[in-house]
């Protein structure tokens, strides 16, 4: 049952500092608190519920000036029936396009996303928000809404499920609904009565979830655009400033190849800060760091201040056994505090989460450790590796240009193509390191390069341009070629999950890549 009741009396600043605490003990507190601290709400039940219909309201009145309903075909599966729904809307198809494309990819490993009217409920919210901050879709908008909108929907699930397997909570009782207004189950009835029956859980669900969303890109604003944070968030190269001090401090050789790279430091920070972590986390563990660190920027009028210390924390754990040598988290963590200029965090607080984030990131399987007796050999040869299997991730500057004019189908066409060939390479592009972390020598190892090669020879025979096979059915060949890409990420990732202890199939991988150079 939900403690909701417990926090309904308290004020903003007492409610954070109790849930930073204790912990949010359920999925409904969860939502109750987020909107609490971000000032759509307060405590008074009737102010409450006219403050939640007018966000609902104002969503709506947005959402059907831009989308028309639809039903697409029942019988088609939900890849086909989102792209019937996307399709049937008039949009800017520059950000319409960009949107589907990272809405269809939104949390591959997490069942719930994979509904059509959770695809569809995304793709509004993130399109509508563009409209909102008139800008363009941006990569990491949809992984945040993606959150939020679970996070409000498992909220009120909760309230729902509580009606329905409680009697007390279905009486109709409109006398004096603020006597028992701070009972738990009072409180349930109060809203499943004035907001519930009146619109379906999606319906408020989506409604909260933009408020929320919107509120949550204000404040990293600075992080995707030019535009300037809601309020003064710290900016990416700050960020970046502060990893890479710590890491000049506990770990030199890492601070040097951080600087050394290719590219900017700051694109490491980009992509984890920027996605407050959604793409490191499951989505359940992810949430309760999300918790803190809201709650934390509330109490200390800074909102997100605890970001660049988990993004350090994340890229340590991250890096730590690929390419340095071994040292103390707790000596990170120890850095990371010191570094930090506020002296209002409470230590010890603070270090149990921490501690609960590196638990994470060291259980998931994103996370690969190196055979001992390899690791320094695959320092040394990781740019022989790379030079191995250039030619599986590498794509010439000509062939990522985008079309910047739209004027006939075939230079849609040829936009589309360009943008499969992107994919591709960004999927292959994760070879060589998921290469360095197969567990056995099997022969699906083989099969995959394989396909690969294949694969790769698709691409090269379908270049931008070369219209033949493309088009009389050129939406057939997009779905052909994605579906390519996906099994053959399928497969990278299956070979992945094993590390590679056998000294013999090290061997020859590192002798092959000699012999390519």
């Amino acid at each position: 049952m939900s403690c909701i009741n417990k926090y309904l009396p308290l004020q903003r600043k007492q409610l954070a500092q109790y849930l930073i605490s204790s912990g949010v003990p359920d999925a409904f507190t969860r939502v109750f608190a987020w909107l609490r601290i971000f000032g759509f709400i307060d405590n008074q039940p009737e102010t409450m519920i006219k403050q939640l219909n007018k966000l609902i309201n104002d969503y709506f009145k947005l959402k059907n000036k831009v989308f028309k309903e639809f039903t697409p075909e029942p019988e088609l599966e939900m890849r086909e029936r989102f792209m019937q729904y996307v399709n049937s809307q008039a949009l800017n198809s520059k950000i319409r396009d960009n949107v589907r494309k990272d809405v269809l990819r939104i949390m591959p490993d997490e069942p719930y996303f994979k509904s059509y009217e959770v695809r569809t409920a995304i793709f509004r919210l993130t399109y509508l928000l563009t409209q909102q901050l008139n800008t363009d879709h941006c990569q990491g908008f949809d992984d945040i809404i993606a959150v939020v909108y679970y996070v409000c929907i498992d909220g009120l699930t909760l309230v729902q499920q509580l009606i329905q397997s409680d009697q007390h909570l279905q009486r109709d009782d409109d006398d004096n609904p603020d006597s028992d207004f701070r009972s738990s189950f009072q409180f349930m009835s109060f809203i499943n009565q004035h907001l519930l029956r009146t619109n379906s859980l999606e319906t408020v669900s989506e409604a909260i979830a933009f408020q929320i969303y919107r509120h949550i890109i204000s404040l990293t604003l600075n992080w995707f655009t030019d535009q300037e944070s809601s309020q003064n968030t710290q900016s990416l190269k700050q960020i970046t400033d502060l990893t890479l001090k710590v890491a000049h401090e506990i770990c030199p050789q890492l601070h040097t190849i951080l600087n050394k790279l290719d590219v900017p430091p700051e694109l490491f920070v980009c992509r984890i800060a920027r996605t407050l972590f959604s793409r490191e986390l499951p989505v359940n563990q992810l949430i309760n760091l999300w918790d803190f660190i809201f709650f934390d920027g509330f109490l200390n009028n800074e909102a997100l201040r605890s970001v660049p210390e988990f993004v350090c924390i994340i890229i340590y754990n991250t890096l730590q056994q690929f390419i340095c040598d071994d040292f103390d988290l707790l000596v990170i963590q120890q850095k990371i505090f010191e570094s930090n200029p506020y002296k209002e965090y409470k230590e010890d607080l603070w270090r149990i989460y921490v501690s609960q984030l590196q638990y994470i990131t060291q259980q998931t399987n994103r996370r690969f450790e190196v055979p001992v007796y390899a690791k320094h050999k695959f320092q040394i040869e990781s740019a022989n590796l790379r030079q191995m299997f250039k030619r599986f991730y590498y794509t010439p500057d000509t062939r990522i240009q985008k079309t910047k004019t739209k004027q006939t189908e075939r230079q849609k066409m040829h936009e589309q193509l360009q943008m499969l060939q992107l994919d591709a390479a960004g999927f292959l592009d994760q070879l060589v390191d998921q290469l360095q972390v197969l567990k056995e020598p099997n022969a699906d190892l083989f099969s995959c390069l394989a396909s690969l090669t294949y694969f790769e020879q698709i691409l090269q025979k379908y270049e931008p341009g070369n219209y033949s096979a493309v088009a009389e059915s050129g939406t057939q060949f997009q779905k052909t070629l994605e579906k390519e890409i996906e099994l053959c990420q399928n497969k990278i990732t299956q070979i992945s999950m094993r590390i590679c202890d056998n000294k013999e199939l090290l061997d020859k991988v590192v002798k092959n890549a000699e012999n390519q150079k």
